[in-house]
């Protein structure tokens, strides 16, 4: 929710039904429930709390209830843990990145215009310490955050609090392939290389948990007759235990019409950045198969 004088949260609804918000805009908010919300900003007791909230919960007192229009609000909130709401509102606070950042574009080669594309707005964003975090998404038709990776000079790590998903770029009609990779940066730079028109690009982040199997399943049902499943993986062992799981959900999927592709970079022991980084300069060129 944004008010008009700029102050920003996230408001979450708990596994056991309970309400949370946590503050994206002041760093000196803590977050938590209604109470502490109203103490925030009006500092007040809790006795003057609780009688603000009389108007609201339908008991004795003066209706300062505010009209609001339902087609700002969703219907309904699902449940999430205290952890992952506060991993969304970490990642709500963090600058978009969308046209340049130094770390991408002149370390890790990637296009500045590749950064723009519409399928990448809203998935990539930037912290106060400049690491680059990839948005994962619990579900592949919407951006719901659910944790991100991070990335920046020597490091690689994972939003604490959050859990796997997959990060993906957002569908598109248009998609008729489907690229997986062990990393949001990976997946980029495959697209730098082979291209990003007609593909969906999507990251595991390494090795599979126990609900990304069927997410990427999810994604590969999506796409249309005559589609490819693009394994995009490092030219290393893990690379192809990884190759070897994706392969299996796409078996399972039991759709003869879409065609299963291995694209490995040439060089063993790279990945798609290494290979992008060696090729810097050099135009898209097409995928085999």
């Amino acid at each position: 929710m944004v008010h008009a004088n700029g102050d920003k949260i996230v408001i979450a609804r708990q596994s056991d039904g309970h309400f949370v918000y946590f503050s994206i805009t002041d760093p000196e908010d803590r977050g938590g429930t209604i109470v502490d919300f109203i103490q925030h900003r009006h500092g007040i007791s809790l006795g003057q709390v609780r009688q603000l909230l009389r108007s609201w919960i339908g008991s004795a007192g003066p209706r300062l209830r505010p009209c609001t229009d339902p087609r700002h609000f969703v219907e309904t909130l699902e449940p999430v843990s205290r952890d992952l709401a506060a991993v969304q509102a970490r990642f709500e606070g963090m600058r978009p990145i969308e046209t340049d950042h130094p770390y991408l574009v002149q370390e890790r080669r990637i296009p500045a215009a590749l950064l723009g594309h519409p399928k990448l707005l809203g998935t990539i964003r930037t912290d106060d310490r400049g690491n680059v975090c990839f948005a994962h998404s619990d579900s592949v038709d919407t951006l719901t955050v659910c944790g991100f990776e991070v990335k920046n000079r020597g490091f690689t790590g994972f939003a604490s609090g959050g859990i796997k998903g997959l990060w993906a770029t957002m569908p598109d009609p248009g998609d008729t392939c489907l690229s997986i990779a062990e990393s949001a940066l990976d997946a980029i730079s495959y697209a730098a290389i082979r291209g990003i028109e007609g593909t969906r690009l999507v990251s595991t982040a390494g090795q599979m948990n126990s609900q990304q199997p069927a997410l990427l399943r999810l994604a590969m049902e999506a796409l249309p007759p005559g589609g490819r499943v693009i394994s995009a993986m490092d030219h290393d062992a893990g690379g192809d235990a990884l190759a070897e799981k994706v392969h299996a959900v796409f078996t399972e999927l039991g759709r003869a019409d879409l065609t299963f592709v291995v694209d490995l970079p040439p060089t063993p022991g790279a990945d798609w950045n290494d290979e992008l980084r060696r090729r810097t300069g050099s135009g898209p060129t097409p995928c085999p198969g």
